[in-house]
């Protein structure tokens, strides 16, 4: 009994209140001398604000392509000394720069997909085959880039002369061997 009470006196209350209000039916008139000086404020406050945030994005996206080349380089270092080897350091670094270049084409060809088809870019298939066709091309690229480069380097071993790797004996030690007391300078 108490409630129903409570919302009649509620409803009776706002009709009072509503009923009081006078509605304007005149049209609002604009001021068109020119813009608010808080206005002008406000507008070089956002573009200043925006300005800042996009040198932000560009110095994190610098900082993060900078790990990412740290990463790279020295893996492919890590890789040279385990093997012993700067040939297997050098096919490491193109296998992962093709294969991040595959990735970036991907994504850009995913994006160019999905652009001119005209289909949502929340869609995860465009994505997810763009970034995996691109991956497949850049590793393809950098181990037929590495073949070349094997051949590359055996052509120019084969042109050069071998090193010897025993050191050469002194002139007095070769000198004793033949029976020769000389000493030739």
């Amino acid at each position: 009994m108490l409630s129903a009470f409570n919302a009649l006196t509620l409803i009776s209350l706002c009709l009072r209140f509503f009923s009081d209000i006078e509605i304007q039916t005149e049209p609002i008139e604009f001021q068109e001398d020119g813009w608010e000086p808080f206005a002008l404020i406000m507008l070089a406050i956002l573009l200043a604000a925006c300005f800042l945030a996009l040198l932000l994005g560009i110095f994190a996206a610098l900082v993060l392509a900078g790990f990412i080349t740290a990463g790279i380089i020295s893996a492919s270092v890590m890789t040279a000394v385990l093997k012993r080897s700067v040939s297997s350091g050098f096919r490491a670094l193109f296998l992962q720069i093709g294969g991040v270049l595959g990735l970036i084409t991907g994504a850009v060809g995913a994006m160019l997909f999905i652009w001119l088809a005209k289909i949502p870019s929340d869609s995860p298939q465009p994505w997810i085959i763009g970034l995996l066709a691109g991956l497949l091309w850049g590793v393809l690229s950098a181990c037929l880039f590495n073949f070349a480069w094997h051949r590359i380097v055996e052509w120019i071993a084969a042109k050069l002369p071998r090193r010897k790797t025993e050191l050469p004996e002194t002139t007095e030690e070769a000198n004793a061997d033949e029976g020769n007391p000389k000493v030739r300078l």
